[in-house]
């Protein structure tokens, strides 16, 4: 759902995913990072309270991180990856009870 939510950006003038371009491989990039980010946005949410703040900045900080990271396929990649580190991480040590509403 998130995914779908970002797609207008693609082809909005003037946006960052604009720049990216639809469909292009960034494209697909930065859809593939977007199920790990949303264990971690969900985590951050849920184990801060419910925290809009704790989501906000972690929105905040990754949104940058991806934009300086996306100008080096190395660095991208690598990005992505310690992403999805983070997650089955998270997965791993809270388990999946973090990342429901109570």
């Amino acid at each position: 759902m998130w995914a779908v939510w970002h797609v207008p950006l693609f082809v909005m003038p003037g946006t960052y995913q604009a720049s990216i371009g639809l469909g292009s491989a960034g494209f697909w990039l930065y859809m593939g990072v977007l199920p790990a980010t949303s264990i971690l946005i969900t985590w951050f949410s849920y184990s801060s309270g419910s925290s809009v703040l704790a989501v906000i900045v972690y929105h905040l900080l990754n949104n940058p991180a991806g934009e300086i990271f996306s100008l080096n396929l190395t660095l991208e990649a690598a990005r992505i990856a310690a992403t999805y580190l983070a997650a089955v991480l998270v997965l791993w040590y809270f388990g999946h009870e973090r990342l429901k509403a109570e």
